[in-house]
């Protein structure tokens, strides 16, 4: 049994008919034989759409809109940055999550483990740069304790 935060968080998700019929839908992900790419936290599939390979991120119900939306936007200003990461993958409307079940979706880019490998491999630290670069315009504030998640 999976009980990531004493329980608080809610158990990892699954596969199910209603995940494959949201997919459908709103991304024109067709229902397939998915990898599970594993992660403790949230699900993980490896899926294909034509010939670009993707991954679905399911994320526990404990995770808000809100929480989402700051990690999208620090994924696009690391993006912004130069920095190499997943690029968010819209739904057909423009949307950048769904939710099915109660729990939160988005849709991204899958690196290959020597893609990822090639893109850190940069001359001079470049990347780590960038990263911090893009974290010192970030704006802080206190985390809001009703959406973090332990």
């Amino acid at each position: 049994m999976d009980d990531a935060g004493g329980g608080r968080r809610g158990a990892r998700a699954a596969v199910s008919g209603k995940l494959w019929e949201v997919l459908a839908a709103w991304w024109a992900i067709p229902r397939q034989r998915e990898r599970d790419l594993g992660g403790g936290v949230n699900l993980n599939l490896l899926v294909h759409r034509g010939n670009d390979q993707l991954v679905v991120r399911v994320y526990r119900p404990s995770l808000s809109p809100a929480r989402l939306k700051d990690i999208q936007a620090v994924r696009d200003r690391l993006d912004d940055a130069g920095v190499p990461c997943s690029a968010l993958v819209p739904a057909r409307d423009g949307t950048r999550w769904a939710q099915v079940t109660g729990r939160l979706l988005e849709v991204e880019r899958f690196i290959p483990r020597h893609a990822q490998r090639q893109s850190l491999d940069t001359p001079n630290g470049a990347t780590p740069a960038r990263m911090r670069g893009a974290a010192s315009t970030a704006r802080r504030e206190p985390p809001d304790s009703s959406t973090q998640e332990s």
